[in-house]
């Protein structure tokens, strides 16, 4: 609870600054801690949440866009939601060959 606490201060610090995408960085770590806790549809909620505003940008390079689909993908995989949790990874799989984070190395 206390890294849930944490990370909720660390998006509501970087709302108040005005940094958005220190913000959703700091939600999908909300979702990482949310999942942590066990708490998996407010995880998944909040993943799809910051997936719609992300989709409403224009910015193609925003790396916050894959983070956020891995926590949705994880979230959807502990809730048994499998045909959701599949239809995510090809988005997921292809934003992470873009940035080349390692994830699945």
């Amino acid at each position: 609870a206390a890294q849930l606490n944490c990370r909720e201060q660390e998006l509501r610090l970087a709302r108040e600054l005005g940094w958005p995408k220190t913000g959703q960085a700091a939600e999908t770590n909300v979702c990482a801690a949310l999942i942590a806790l066990g708490r998996h549809r407010e995880a998944a909620d909040r993943a799809q949440a910051l997936l719609q505003r992300l989709s409403g940008t224009a910015d193609d390079g925003n790396a916050n866009r894959m983070w956020a689909l891995l926590m949705l993908g994880e979230a959807l995989l502990a809730l048994n939601e499998l045909d959701a949790a599949h239809a995510v990874a090809p988005q997921l799989l292809t934003l992470q060959r873009r940035f080349s984070s390692g994830m699945f190395a």
